[in-house]
This record gives structure tokens, C-alpha cells and sequence, in this order.
């Protein structure tokens, strides 16, 4: 079963933009956390959050209606990038547990977790060539089970 280099790449690169977009997760948490338990809004520092500031006669009902736009704004981009996660698990649910594993370790990995290919075989008791074959078997078969008979040669 011989998949086509397009479908082969599509799905790797689905899945690094994901893994981007789980990182994101937990920043997204925070600043939603940040500008939920602030009570006085004085205190906030609007530019480290992204907003553009300027000396203005707006009052603190402007600041407050920005401030719930923002936080509806991430809370619906978290809800997004949670349904794309939740796609992608019913493909990696099928995968046998090693697969599993090496698609988590190379593609979800947290901000201070990320390990070297060789560290990630090594953990995994693999030499490189046999890693980067299971990786490669793995993106496969999401690859036959996203895009089915399309996707062979």
C-alpha cells in the first residue's frame, strides 16, 4: 500500500499546524484567565495582551466591552482548535500504541517537552531509520483513513 506524496504531506503538515494550535491551548487559557480574574481593569496592561493603546477619552465600560470581545474571541478559537483536536483523535485512536506515541511525541508536544528525533527513538527503543519508518507508516494510514482510495498510487 503505496500512499501518494501529496496525501503523504498533507497530512504531516495537518498535523505540525496542529500541534501548533494545541501549544496555543494553554496560552489562550491563560490570557482568557488573566482577563477574567482582573477586577480592577486599570491594572491590566493592555498592550502585553495584544490590544493597541492610545491616549483616548474612552471610559472603563469601553475597556470592559473590549475585554469580554476578547475573551468571547478566545473562547471560540479555543472551541475550534478543540474540534480539529477531537477529528484528528478519532484517526489516531486507530493507530496501534506506538504509533500512537510517536505522533505525540513528534507532533504534540508541549512548549518545554520538545525532544530531538533521537532522543524520541531512543525513548522508544528504535533506531532513526526504524522511527522515522513507523512515523512514516502512521501518517499513512491517517493518510488511507482521511482521504481513502484517493490517496493510493
Amino acid at each position: 500500500m503505496k500512499i501518494k506524496k501529496e496525501y503523504f504531506d498533507k497530512v504531516e503538515n495537518t498535523l505540525k499546524i496542529l500541534g501548533d494550535k494545541y501549544r496555543k491551548l494553554r496560552v489562550l487559557k491563560k490570557e482568557i484567565a488573566i482577563l477574567k480574574h482582573k477586577e480592577n481593569y486599570r491594572e491590566i496592561n493592555f498592550e502585553e495582551l495584544g490590544f493597541k493603546v492610545q491616549k483616548s477619552v474612552k471610559g472603563i465600560d469601553d475597556m470592559v466591552v473590549a475585554i469580554e470581545d476578547a475573551i468571547y474571541n478566545k473562547e471560540t478559537e479555543i472551541e475550534i482548535i478543540e474540534r480539529k483536536l477531537e477529528f484528528y483523535n478519532i484517526y489516531l485512536k486507530e493507530l496501534s500504541e506506538v504509533e500512537q506515541k510517536i505522533i505525540e511525541l513528534v507532533y504534540f508536544y508541549s512548549w518545554d517537552g520538545r525532544m530531538s528525533i533521537t532522543k524520541i527513538a531512543m525513548e522508544l527503543n528504535y533506531d532513526r531509520s526504524s522511527f522515522y519508518n513507523k512515523k512514516a507508516i502512521a501518517i499513512n494510514k491517517i493518510a488511507l483513513m482521511i482521504y481513502g482510495d484517493e490517496a493510493l498510487e
